[in-house]
């Protein structure tokens, strides 16, 4: 189910030139495909991503739903590991899939894809050990599977929140626990995709910006179950650790002008015994993050986007560029969150047409 939120990107004359399928007018869905019977078309006022997901909700009954982002392209395996991870598992009612960020092929992009690889290949182990822990809270709407009915119950996606994947999982977790239900959240390490990733400084400080706004706009919606034993890890162990992140982008750049200011001062006293604190700091993080690709290749079993002798450059060059960068975007996201703003913003996103080109090139 295409669910359209009033595109004006070419989507309507791709479906109907590509696949048949006939505008159904506004609010409708439209007849099957003549190539692919089931494949539809419902076609929406723009209103928001989360307000388009709870429309297609309501035009489909099947048991498992899948949502997947317009700029994510699916492993040919993905649908069915999907599909096979619900079907063990009946207490599953959220699952993520393992994204890998692609970039367009300029500078900048390469640049942007070379540290966004390792951040999602590091934060995606993170997340399977909070899965471990039964405390995972972030499932990427991206790519992700959800038990139907389960949604439903907690009343679908909220239109309101500026990360409307990140905070139905917690709603999930809250009926679950209040409910007695024992319901799982998890990430699979065989269902894999490609995901259009900021390319260029302004689209990614505007993508991060959206992310960490959403958070703490989570964050604060949530705040009683932090600390709370009647979630048990989740509420005692996650929340309370990401109630420290909320707090981490202003002590990280804090930090750094600090430094710069104290170097520029010529208090070597200061700046010397600091300097030993990131250098042992990176020393901890490169250890961290070439372990990361060790686990993640041997759970995913993908050794294509990953390479150990980049991830060791990554880890060297990261805390004096790209993580500013990050905490750059989450300062802003602090901003846009104390404003009230709503709006997303615009973004650019041609990795994977690039890529695409690139590989139709290469195989003719």
């Amino acid at each position: 189910l295409i669910a359209d939120d009033g595109s004006t990107d070419g989507t309507a004359a791709l479906l109907a030139q590509r696949y048949g399928l006939a505008d159904p007018g506004v609010g409708k869905l439209s007849a099957p495909s003549p190539q692919y019977p089931n494949l539809r078309w419902l076609k929406l006022a723009h209103g928001g991503k989360a307000r388009a997901l709870n429309a297609a909700l309501l035009a489909i009954a099947t048991e498992t739903v899948m949502t997947v982002d317009a700029d994510t392209l699916l492993e040919p395996d993905a649908c069915a590991e999907m599909a096979s991870a619900f079907g063990r598992e009946p207490a599953l009612v959220a699952a993520a899939g393992l994204l890998t960020p692609v970039c367009d092929h300029t500078l900048s992009g390469r640049f942007f894809q070379w540290f966004q690889t390792y951040e999602y290949i590091r934060n995606f182990i993170s997340r399977f050990a909070w899965m471990r822990a039964d405390s995972l809270l972030l499932i990427s709407g991206a790519f992700a599977g959800f038990r139907r009915d389960a949604v439903m119950a907690v009343g679908g996606f909220d239109a309101d929140c500026l990360v409307e994947d990140y905070e139905l999982i917690h709603r999930l977790r809250r009926y679950s626990a209040r409910k007695g239900l024992g319901w799982d959240v998890r990430v699979l390490g065989t269902a894999r995709a490609r995901t259009d990733a900021p390319g260029t400084l302004t689209t990614f400080l505007r993508q991060r910006r959206r992310w960490f706004a959403g958070f703490l706009q989570t964050q604060y919606w949530y705040r009683d179950m932090t600390g709370n034993r009647k979630y048990g890890k989740l509420g005692l162990l996650m929340l309370p650790v990401k109630a420290f992140d909320t707090v981490q982008p202003i002590y990280g750049l804090t930090a750094f002008a600090l430094l710069i200011a104290f170097l520029f001062d010529g208090r070597f006293t200061i700046v010397l015994p600091v300097l030993g604190v990131i250098v042992g700091k990176i020393a901890i993080d490169l250890a961290f993050h070439l372990y990361s690709v060790h686990l993640y290749r041997r759970w995913s079993g993908d050794r294509t986007h990953s390479s150990f002798g980049m991830a060791f450059l990554a880890a060297i060059f990261e805390p004096f560029s790209f993580q500013l960068m990050r905490h750059g975007g989450a300062a802003l996201g602090w901003l846009h969150f104390l404003l009230g703003r709503r709006k997303w913003g615009v973004q650019s996103r041609t990795g994977l047409a690039a890529a695409r080109n690139r590989e139709g090139a290469t195989s003719q």
